[in-house]
This record gives C-alpha cells, sequence and structure tokens, in this order.
C-alpha cells in the first residue's frame, strides 16, 4: 500500500494468508490508505466467516506514513497488529507480491557505458505514454534479442524488443542527469518500475555509482 508517490506502506498480512497471495498499493494520501483499510476490513470479516477462523493481520509501518492503534480500533476487524517500529524494507517487495508479466509493467534499463555515462531504455507497456515521450524527445528503437522464434512455418526470426531510449547521458553533468529524473517524474508521474543494471561494472565512488545511488534509489517508485 501507497499511501502518497513516495512512500509505500507495506503490510505482510499476505505472506501466510492462505486466501490471498498478493499485497495492495494505494496511491494518495491519507484519505486514501484510510479508504483501502474500511474496505479491507470488511472484507476481513466476510472472510473470516467465510472460512470460520480468524486471521492475524500483521500492518508494518513504513516510510513517513503511520497507522496507529487508535485507528485500527475504530475499524470492526479485531485482529490486527501494529508494529510501531517504521521500516525500510517491505516485507513482500513491489514485484514479488505476484509473477511480473513483463510487457504489461513499465521496466528501465540502466546500462552502464563508463565511469560517467548511462543510457537509460524504457520497456515494456510504454504505448500509454508515447504522446509524451515523442515530445520529451525520449525516441523509440526496435533492439534485437539473443533468442529466437520459430514460426508456423517452421522458419525462425530474431525476436525484438521495442524500447525508449535516453542515450549516453553524462550523470557528473547535473543539467543532462536531469532529464532522466523528468522522464520518470513529469512523463512517467512516478509510475512504479522494475530496474536493472547492466553493462559496464559500476566503480564504486565513480559518478555513475553516486548517481544511481543518490538518486534513482532515493526514488521509492523504482524498484531494484
Amino acid at each position: 500500500m501507497a499511501p502518497n508517490s513516495g512512500t509505500p506502506l507495506g503490510t505482510d498480512a499476505f505472506l501466510n494468508c492462505r486466501f490471498c497471495k498478493r499485497a495492495f498499493y494505494v496511491a494518495g494520501g491519507d484519505n486514501a490508505v484510510a479508504n483501502f483499510f474500511f474496505l479491507f476490513d470488511d472484507f476481513l470479516v466476510w472472510k473470516a466467516k467465510q472460512i470460520d477462523r480468524n486471521v492475524m493481520v500483521q500492518i508494518n509501518q513504513y516510510g513517513e506514513q503511520q497507522i496507529t492503534n487508535a485507528f485500527v480500533s475504530d475499524l470492526n476487524y479485531e485482529h490486527y497488529t501494529v508494529l510501531s517500529v517504521s521500516d525500510e524494507e517491505l516485507p513482500l517487495k513491489w514485484y514479488e507480491c505476484q509473477p511480473v508479466v513483463g510487457k504489461k509493467i513499465v521496466t528501465m534499463t540502466v546500462q552502464v557505458e563508463d565511469d560517467k555515462h548511462v543510457s537509460v531504455l524504457f520497456g515494456g507497456n510504454t504505448w500509454a505514454f508515447r504522446q509524451a515521450l515523442d515530445e520529451f524527445g525520449v525516441n523509440g528503437a526496435y533492439f534485437e534479442e539473443d533468442s529466437e522464434t520459430t514460426t508456423k512455418d517452421g522458419d525462425t526470426k530474431q525476436n525484438r524488443r521495442y524500447f525508449r531510449l535516453i542515450k549516453s547521458v553524462d550523470v557528473s553533468d547535473t543539467e543532462a542527469a536531469a532529464k532522466i529524473k523528468a522522464t520518470i517524474e513529469e512523463i512517467f508521474h512516478c509510475l512504479c518500475m522494475k530496474v536493472s543494471i547492466e553493462g559496464s561494472p559500476v566503480v564504486e565512488d565513480s559518478s555513475v555509482f553516486e548517481y544511481i545511488e543518490r538518486e534513482l534509489k532515493s526514488m521509492r517508485n523504482l524498484h531494484f
């Protein structure tokens, strides 16, 4: 659950719960979180009656958002445990909550070129953002993969994937590097993305290392 665009709130009630194998993430402020709990609370009351047993729900504090015992006491379901200590690690990571289908999410690949330069590729479900990406100068291209597909006629063809590309950015240049962050925030509107780092090894204390650790990993919508 995410109470706002930057601070997801997690619960591991779904780790051991036999009727639910996924987590819910809620975008919005305090009211959105409260609305979710009112809906989820009614579901738990109904489900406990259906399976004739109580499910213990543990709420893990995460980031700046806080769920208080006073709030939980106003809910109908009686088997919540609120952990008071805020944790920087979600008990169930964003892309661990259900199998990831690559074409239904947006992926971000950081291709390391050297100690200062990276190229960034956005893949997956970028179709909805095509006009904004074009206007922002983030162009698209097909890239060949190592794998092949056999057609119905028995022929083989090289697999290709479509990416939007920001090429060879000098991340030691603040102004140049700003385009990557602007694309994520202004074009994709802080959409959650699965991030991979490829290419040359990242040298510790290099400009690329500092940029990834300081800038990218501080963005809570990016999941490495």
